[in-house]
């Protein structure tokens, strides 16, 4: 399959985020990187440019990348909205101090406040509270022998582990003694 290794530029801060993608050009795609989706929200499309680098089959492609984006390459060129080395990707295979101290949007004073303001001002809140089906209301004795029925199913089954941690999507595997 063709694939195509590519570099979106913001031309306001010369930042700029190396990428793959499967096929010959961009469409509407405009990078899957947390900090490069952030960017173009804050900036807006029409300051940035897609510029494709390589076009090759897939297979290469990824170890090109792989090779370009390496945690050095991201640690030493400030410039890099790559947050993990190329190949990777994922929240889970990022660089650990991203999110420590400062770094972490959520724990600056003014974006709390912010949060705690919107939280105040919740139309969901609200509306959770007031077009609750429920409220007011119990389940008849057959119902919620139904549905105590159907959760011990679930739970014989190894489908369903507990309460509030939904399904499982293995089923367990039960101990023979």
């Amino acid at each position: 399959m063709i694939a195509h290794l590519y570099k979106i530029t913001n031309n306001l801060t010369n930042q700029y985020y190396i990428g793959k993608r499967r096929g010959k050009e961009q469409g509407r795609y405009w990078g899957s990187g947390l900090r490069i989706k952030r960017h173009i929200k804050k900036y807006g499309k029409e300051n940035f440019t897609y510029d494709v680098l390589r076009i090759d089959n897939e297979d290469k492609i990824f170890k090109l990348e792989r090779r370009l984006i390496t945690e050095n390459y991201i640690n030493t060129h400030k410039d890099c909205l790559n947050l993990a080395p190329g190949g990777l990707g994922g929240s889970g295979l990022m660089n650990k101090d991203y999110m420590r101290g400062d770094k972490n949007p959520s724990k600056r004073p003014e974006v709390r406040a912010k949060l705690k303001e919107a939280w105040k001002t919740n139309p969901l809140k609200e509306w959770s509270k007031t077009n609750n089906g429920m409220k007011d209301k119990t389940h008849n004795e057959n119902t919620r022998m139904s549905i105590s029925e159907k959760i011990k199913e679930l739970h014989r089954s190894g489908f369903y582990i507990g309460k509030g941690r939904g399904p499982d999507l293995k089923p367990r595997q039960r101990r023979t003694a």
